[in-house]
């Protein structure tokens, strides 16, 4: 196995380890220290975040490698001991649709956020059934992902031929020792159909997401510059929602920085025979920190959660200082 493999590998683990506490105490402080203004988007708050430790999981457990070569384009991860190929390769296609599910969860985030910023009663369609089906949209999203890439874009002979030798030398594993999925698209003259097909329905799921959030985005910030101006909401309320706003705007950047935007790229370039190498090894560690780093906007801008961690985070100091004091 090569430093490049082990470095990579630790990277990860730590980030999960973080992630897994992060998230934890996200979901605690918005269980515990939300206002009730918050309403059911709490509840929003803390299945992102237990989706985040999911993704997590799966980066600490499967630990996946992306790589570019030439026209192909493949995510591998090494065998788990005691699962058949079969379940291994379930396992790394589920890995990767989680990235769908997170990027549905933005869009539903925003979504409510105009809701509640509009105040013209929407916000009843996230109460009770509705907001049952708000959480199953996410999964019904990495679903398609999930089934997209396990039929399209699975494992065959030619692509394993094609990336054999290239695995070898850059990860050191034989073909025998991982699972992969591949969009390996061919040449001019023999374009693989199959493929095209699979990634345009992998950047179709994802722009629909992607759309929401630009267009739900672009209405929060105009009517956010005119909160000050309306009457009949208590400056606590009017607060509170450009906290969550800015928080939610913040939670957005991170992952059409670390995940979306270096995705896409080594998404479309192998279409043209462009291979990314060393910029692969920059998103494999960009997505594997993205869940650890996610949760901090929220528990850092939103007033409740950022002084009531200041305050436990006080008072353990201070009560540390008075057991050490000699008696």
């Amino acid at each position: 196995m090569s430093t490049l493999v082990n470095v990579k590998d630790g990277i990860q683990s730590i980030s999960s380890i973080f992630s897994f506490f992060t998230n934890s105490l996200a979901i605690f402080l918005i269980f515990t220290k939300s206002p009730s203004k918050m309403g059911a988007y709490k509840y929003l708050m803390i299945y992102f975040a237990l989706v985040s430790i999911v993704f997590s999981m799966f980066e600490f457990s499967v630990k996946p490698f992306m790589h570019t070569h030439q026209s192909c384009l493949i995510v591998f991860a090494k065998r788990l001991e005691g699962f058949s190929e079969n379940t291994n390769l379930l396992i790394l296609c589920a890995a990767c649709g989680t990235v769908s599910v997170t990027i549905s969860i933005f869009a539903i985030h925003f979504i409510f956020r105009y809701f509640a910023i509009e105040r013209k009663g929407k916000l009843a369609y996230f109460q009770g059934f509705y907001l049952i089906f708000w959480i199953i949209v996410p999964l019904i999203s990495g679903l398609i992902w999930l089934i997209s890439i396990r039929v399209l874009l699975g494992p065959n002979e030619t692509t394993s031929n094609f990336i054999r030798q290239k695995i070898l030398e850059t990860y050191g594993f034989d073909m025998s020792e991982i699972v992969y999925v591949a969009a390996f698209y061919g040449t001019q003259n023999d374009l693989k159909y199959n493929v095209i097909a699979g990634m345009v329905s992998l950047f179709l799921n994802l722009t629909f997401s992607i759309g929401i959030v630009l267009f739900c985005g672009f209405k929060i910030f105009r009517k956010v510059k005119l909160l000050d101006k309306i009457e009949g909401e208590s400056k606590y309320t009017k607060r509170l929602q450009k906290q969550l706003a800015r928080a939610l705007v913040i939670q957005t950047l991170l992952p059409i920085c670390l995940v979306i935007i270096p995705l896409a790229t080594v998404f479309i370039l192998p279409i043209f025979d462009i291979g990314l190498n060393g910029f692969t090894e920059i998103v494999n560690l960009s997505t594997a920190i993205y869940p650890a780093v996610d949760p901090l906007p929220t528990i850092l801008i939103v007033d409740n959660y950022r002084k009531s961690l200041g305050n436990c985070l006080f008072f353990a100091v201070k009560s540390r200082k008075i057991q050490q004091i000699p008696e």
